[in-house]
């Protein structure tokens, strides 16, 4: 998006990407078939993942009745791979996250890496609904610009030393140095006690959503 563009050319933009994607969206969701009907089943062992979407009409009741501050009381949850929603569904909250990220106008896609999953959910709604999901996850390993104007790859770390004052050059590159022997320690005694080793067998067997509800 070029810069000062209008909201107009901005609300377009997001068109256009929503209709480029949406085919691919579409056959992913047909992909998560037997897992939509398994979340929103109700079953002995579980209620409807639809239990933590908030009717919009009690939202708007509950904010006009009350202070915002009250009406709507957003929290963070940890999405851990064994956990689950106790209070109201007993689903697995990683499930529910997979659930929610299928709404998504953008396909939903594994992305490599260790990734970080939380579910904002509402205290003041009786099953706490879920308010929106989000995640931190690794950076990408190469982006070109991102790369150099900080200095990560080989061009870039030079043309910021050349830029720097001797001492300051030579002060930047005994930290890059220390940084490295420091990882090199790290990841030497890792692969010593087995970490790494069992970190990608675990993933390795770890069972995509649609296997997991064949």
């Amino acid at each position: 998006m070029k810069a000062g563009a209008t909201p107009e050319e901005i609300t377009d933009k997001k068109r256009l990407l929503r209709e480029w994607l949406s085919e691919s969206r579409i056959e992913r969701l047909q992909s998560f078939g037997k897992f939509i009907v398994f979340m929103e089943a109700n079953t002995t062992a579980r209620k409807s993942v639809l239990s933590l979407v908030v009717d919009g009409k009690e939202l708007a009741e509950r904010i006009a009745s009350d202070d915002a501050r009250v009406a709507v009381r957003p929290y963070l949850q940890l999405v851990t791979d064994s956990a689950r929603d106790e209070r109201c569904t007993n689903h697995k909250l990683m499930d529910i996250w997979r659930y929610f990220r299928l709404t998504w106008s953008t396909p939903s896609e594994s992305t490599p890496g260790r990734t970080i999953k939380y579910l904002i959910r509402d205290a003041a709604h009786p099953n706490h609904a879920v308010m929106g999901i989000f995640s931190l996850e690794n950076c990408a390993v190469q982006i070109t610009d991102r790369d150099e104007f900080i200095g990560w790859n080989a061009e870039g770390y030079i043309r910021r030393m050349l830029e720097r004052e001797l001492e300051q050059a030579r002060e930047c590159f005994l930290i890059l140095l220390l940084t490295h022997q420091i990882n090199s320690a790290i990841f030497c005694q890792t692969c010593h006690n087995g970490d790494m080793e069992n970190e990608l067998r675990t993933n390795a067997v770890r069972l995509s959503p649609e296997q997991q509800y064949e």
